[in-house]
């Protein structure tokens, strides 16, 4: 039952190294993801590389007899290229998030209200946010002001 357990999940394992493959190939033809679907694609053959060195691991370690068929060899490698290319599509999401937050943040600071610091006419610093003016209404202004009060 066991085996049959580590089979499944290898084959699962297997298949998302395929599904990996293809996002890698399918960003990296793209202009803007390019970069990102090399470093999928990369990172998906070290995980292949050790995959297969964690199954020539276990061929030492139960003193196989007999050399594992070329099957065995890619499934190994297939689910080393998945988990490793899933790993670095997770971290490339991860920094783009990352970075789109900070960015956003940043867009959100400057949108601030800053305080006014230009003189008036008659040579007092405007109003801080939430302050009233001194400045003394003239012209029209001070209509406004009487019409209100």
């Amino acid at each position: 039952m066991l085996g049959a357990l580590a089979f499944v999940a290898l084959v699962g394992s297997a298949f998302l190294g395929a599904v990996m493959l293809v996002v890698g190939i399918v960003l990296s033809v793209t202009k803007v993801w390019r970069q990102f679907g090399v470093l999928i694609l990369c990172a998906g053959a070290l995980g292949s590389s050790i995959g297969a060195l964690v199954l020539l691991g276990l061929e030492a370690l139960l003193n196989a007899a007999s050399q594992s068929p070329l099957e065995v060899w890619l499934l190994f490698g297939a689910a080393g290229f998945g988990w490793a290319g899933l790993l670095s599509a997770g971290a490339i999401a991860a920094i783009a998030l990352y970075c789109l937050v900070i960015r956003r943040a940043g867009s959100i600071a400057r949108e601030a209200p800053m305080p006014n610091r230009v003189p008036h006419r008659d040579g007092q610093e405007a109003a801080h946010f939430g302050q009233q003016s001194s400045a003394p209404a003239r012209g029209r202004e001070r209509w406004a002001a009487l019409a209100l009060g």
